[in-house]
């Protein structure tokens, strides 16, 4: 062979552009597996497969940015811990773990060290959203006032459909999840209508539309253990806004006189001849459907609301001298209760606790 191929510095001078060649072959390597495994997930997984466990950990899963692999990467950051004897480190991991999957079900493959873990901790979602549905008023007379046969039974009070909008929270009860304290804050629309005859030749309508503030407060009662079909009961104060009144007169054609007392009149401030509030008693069923359009919940519920009070006020029945003389109305005592059906949307905000077994 020539002497020029066994110098060493020739060996050293052919090895330098050798060396440059294959640089831009292990960048492409290393771009290969970093677009292969983004985020660390994959390196972890296999740090984990083959036992090297003391290269895993929190710093290392917390990098991870996809949401499912950074819940696995938690899970076996909390295998490795335990392994290791870290408990404190692997509560921590386990916190991490289900802050971002509230609602981790224990695997098969789950050993008996993580799932004695799991249960230390106490999940609980309080539920927070929004409310919407129809309601229709049912009207209860309690006594009658008329210009004429007050002592007979007379006049009918028609159902009047309405709405109902507003904010929910359901707060769970106790570790067993069998009750819920559900307060409310709603505005609602209300109307009922009244048709009476007036000395046997008027006819008059009076329909009144009504708007109320209500804070409904109810304690739920989930029987089964799925947790989807509940019970409800308990009250609601509501503070009227405020209330307008159409009426209408019509008089048969008597002779010439009677036919010109006929009247119309719309959107009449009935708010001085109403009380101010009112106090009801609630009971409802319905249905709690979880994991409903990015895991909200959905619910279903429909609920009677029976009115404790009289709408009319005593001392006020007698001062609009308009609807007395002009259209010979004057107000009963009644109640007025409601049918409400409701459709709710709400999101979790789940606490997360744990609870330290005492030995």
């Amino acid at each position: 062979m020539h002497k020029l191929f066994t110098h060493p510095f020739c060996f050293f001078c052919l090895a330098i552009p050798l060396g440059f060649l294959t640089l831009p072959l292990e960048a492409q390597s290393l771009n290969n597996a970093q677009n292969e495994d983004p985020d660390g997930y994959r390196q972890l997984e296999n740090n984990y497969r083959q036992g090297r466990i003391y290269q895993i950990g929190l710093k290392e899963a917390s990098t991870i940015k996809n949401v499912r692999n950074q819940i696995e990467a938690y899970r076996l950051t909390t295998l490795a811990y335990l392994y290791r004897d870290e408990d404190d480190s692997a509560a921590r991991a386990m916190e991490k773990l289900l802050r971002q999957e509230p609602t981790y079900q224990i695997r098969p493959e789950d050993p008996p060290e993580f799932r004695k873990l799991f249960r230390q901790f106490q999940i609980t979602p309080y539920w927070y959203g929004v409310r919407a549905g129809a309601n229709v008023s049912l009207v209860e007379e309690i006594r009658q006032f008329s210009l004429n046969r007050s002592d007979s039974a007379r006049g009918n009070y028609s159902t009047g459909v309405g709405y109902q909008l507003g904010l929910v929270a359901v707060f769970p009860l106790g570790k067993a999840g069998k009750l819920a304290l559900v307060p409310g804050l709603q505005y609602a629309f209300r109307s009922y209508e009244y048709e009476d005859e007036i000395l046997t030749f008027t006819n008059i309508k009076f329909l009144e539309n009504q708007h109320w503030l209500e804070i409904p407060l109810t304690v739920r009662y989930f029987p089964f253990s799925k947790k989807s079909f509940f019970l409800s009961g308990g009250l609601s104060p509501s503070w009227l806004l405020a209330t307008r009144v159409d009426l209408s007169r019509r008089t048969s054609q008597v002779n010439d006189v009677f036919t010109s007392r006929s009247a119309d009149t719309t959107g009449v401030n009935f708010n001085a001849q109403r009380e101010s509030f009112q106090i009801s008693a609630l009971s409802g069923l319905g249905l709690h459907l979880q994991n409903i359009l990015l895991k909200g919940t959905l619910e279903l519920e429909l609920r009677f609301q029976y009115g404790l009070n009289s709408l009319v006020r005593k001392d006020a029945r007698y001062e609009n001298q308009d609807l007395i003389f002009r259209y010979n109305y004057i107000d009963n005592d009644f109640k007025v209760h409601y049918l409400n059906f409701s459709v709710a949307y709400l999101l979790p905000d789940y606490r997360i606790k744990r609870t330290i077994p005492k030995y």
